[in-house]
Formats: structure tokens, sequence, C-alpha cells
């Protein structure tokens, strides 16, 4: 066994560095700019930032599974 052996190819470790590091820069940009520190959205941020656009969808995709779909909120 070598000193030098790698879990991931080359070729896979970089494709990720490189689909991660536009993100990582945009982000350090915006905290530098802004004098900001860095803030988690949150695991939920997705999920409440575009709602009204995902019940729609969630409603399309169970109507064309062949069910009756009838939305109405719960009193929170």
């Amino acid at each position: 066994m070598t000193a030098r052996t790698c879990i991931l190819p080359f070729s896979l470790l970089h494709t990720d560095l490189l689909a991660v590091s536009p993100t990582v820069l945009t982000a350090a940009y915006h905290m530098l700019k802004n004098g900001d520190l860095y803030q988690d959205l949150g695991a939920n941020h997705f999920d409440n930032r575009a709602k009204g656009k995902q019940v729609m969808r969630l409603v399309n995709r169970l109507q064309n599974l062949g069910f009756g779909v009838q939305i109405k909120p719960i009193a929170a």
C-alpha cells in the first residue's frame, strides 16, 4: 500500500470542486462586500421560499396520478 492512497478518483474530485466553487466564491464575495458573517439559511429555506409554487406542483402531480385534490389551510 502506498502513502498516496485516494478514496475518490482525481477526475471525480475535480468535478465536485468545480461544481461547488462558484457558490463558495459568491458567498465569500457577498460576505466581504457587506461585512456580514455567514448565516445558515436553515433546512427549510427552499421549502418556504416558494411555498405556493410547491403546493401547485404537488397538486398537479397528484392529479396526474389520478387523484382528486382539495386544498384547505390548517389553522395554526
